[in-house]
């Protein structure tokens, strides 16, 4: 493999651009131990968004790269679109590609295993906060869940009107709040529930195959469903503000899955 162009753009994320048995590779995670590469085919792809770092392969005819570098038949540039100088001396700013639609969250329905820990988990949530009450209403509430196809790989966070309101962009990242220790302890509580291991286990039994990434993400999204209803029941009051959503532990899910205090979709 042939190091063609690098930029370390980030403390964990390293730009770079390979010649892999004769054909261009790239990759964000050029620093880790699995850079993941992709094919450079285009002439502009994204690499990175934050900082932007585009890379891509050279047009012929190109002597220059302004605002960028050139290597083995590919470009890399941080910060913006450059610009191609070419021989005959036109100069043509690069053009972003369009942005691609925000991901769907599309997913079949709980199986009768899924249900059955859909219900449990959120009473177990419920029953945890009318003991352990946030100040105040309720007004937020997020499961964090992670890739790993296991029930009881979460983490649970409640909001309430008397803690410290974070910013809205923060309102759904919950590791943004100032009680994320406090809700670091529900967490622990609530999973080393035996009902709520009993359950997941027993979820988790009827996975099957190799790809089972989000095998439990039906079940997750059904315990959101159900926590508005298990809260109130328990006597919790929910702002009139209340939401609830399942968010990947980087955030992304939560426009699908946010219900109101009365189990309706919302818009975060």
């Amino acid at each position: 493999m042939e190091r063609l162009l690098r930029e370390q753009v980030q403390w964990d994320i390293t730009v770079a651009v390979v010649r892999d048995e004769g054909e261009l590779r790239f990759s964000p995670y050029a620093g880790g131990p699995m850079p993941d590469w992709e094919p450079l085919t285009e002439l502009v792809h994204v690499a990175w968004s934050e900082p932007l770092v585009l890379v891509g392969r050279l047009p012929d005819g190109v002597v220059e790269v302004r605002g960028g570098r050139a290597a083995g038949g590919a470009w890399l540039a941080v910060g913006g679109p450059p610009a191609f100088v070419f021989a005959d001396g036109r100069t043509e700013l690069v053009e972003l590609p369009p942005e691609p639609p925000p991901p769907v969250l599309v997913l079949p329905e709980p199986t009768p295993e899924g249900h059955a820990y859909a219900g449990v988990l959120a009473a177990a949530i419920a029953e945890d906060a009318g003991a352990h009450p946030p100040p105040g209403d309720v007004v937020r509430a997020v499961v964090r869940w992670f890739w790993e196809g296991d029930p009881l790989y979460l983490t649970l966070h409640l909001l309430g009107t008397g803690d410290p309101q974070p910013a809205g962009d923060d309102a759904w990242y919950p590791l943004e709040w100032d009680n994320e220790e406090r809700e670091f302890e529900r967490t622990d509580r609530v999973l080393a529930r035996p009902d709520v291991q009993r359950a997941g286990d027993e979820l988790a039994a009827t996975f099957e195959g190799d790809d089972i990434g989000e095998a439990h993400l039906p079940a997750v999204i059904e315990t959101v469903r159900r926590l508005p209803a298990a809260l109130a029941a328990r006597g919790l009051p929910l702002a009139e503000a209340f939401g609830a959503a399942a968010a990947h532990f980087e955030g992304w899910g939560f426009e699908d899955t946010a219900v109101n205090r009365r189990g309706e979709p919302i818009e975060p």
